[in-house]
């Protein structure tokens, strides 16, 4: 379901392909109850497959020669989710060890919130302030660049309803964006904010 639901938001955003990876990044599930809870740091290499994440990003890179890359960010992976901070950090080290021959990449847009904005949408969420507990971290990197989306409002909205499967967990980051048209919704909230890695300067 999410596969096809993927496909259809890049059909509606006009992507010329689209490669979808099938893999399972933890060593083990068999006793993760909420594998969305936050994992200390220097738990990360007994728990997740970080030398096959890395090498699956490192030809995904070397594949698509990329010049900018979008994640999450590194520190508490948008709200504490262990493997959005993985991804993560592995991107930005693929990028920093192999800088000379992966020229291609000259930054990472890291996908963030202004401080007072994520503490209204997610000070309530356990997972959230289990998050900044485990990180050692108030949230979320501070934003650095912001881009006006509100002419493609209407796209945005076309793309979140294709996530029909993740309604119920969008609607707590994004809150009421389905009652409204995306051309109202996204004309209101029209900002995206970005931590912007200069890949050369790591």
């Amino acid at each position: 379901v999410r596969k096809q639901e993927m496909k259809k938001a890049a059909q509606i955003q006009g992507f010329k392909n689209i490669e979808l990876i099938d893999f399972n990044m933890r060593e083990s599930l068999d006793t993760v109850e909420q594998p969305w809870m936050p994992v200390p740091y220097d738990q990360f290499s007994e728990i997740f497959k970080m030398d096959s994440l890395q090498i699956y990003i490192l030809i995904a890179i070397q594949e698509f020669n990329p010049s900018v890359i979008f994640t999450l960010d590194d520190v508490i992976g948008a709200y504490g989710h262990p493997e959005h901070v993985i991804v993560s950090q592995v991107v930005n080290k693929v990028c920093s060890v192999y800088r000379d021959s992966l020229d291609s990449v000259k930054k990472i847009y890291q996908s963030v919130l202004p401080h007072s904005q994520a503490e209204k949408i997610m000070g309530k969420m356990d997972v959230y302030h289990e998050g900044k507990r485990i990180y050692g971290c108030v949230g979320m990197p501070s934003p650095n660049a912001q881009i006006n989306v509100s002419s493609f409002a209407r796209t945005k909205k076309r793309v979140f309803l294709a996530h029909a499967s993740q309604r119920g967990a969008l609607k707590r980051f994004i809150p009421y964006y389905h009652l409204y048209p995306g051309w109202v919704y996204f004309g209101i909230f029209n900002k995206e904010y970005f931590r912007v890695i200069n890949v050369d300067a790591m």
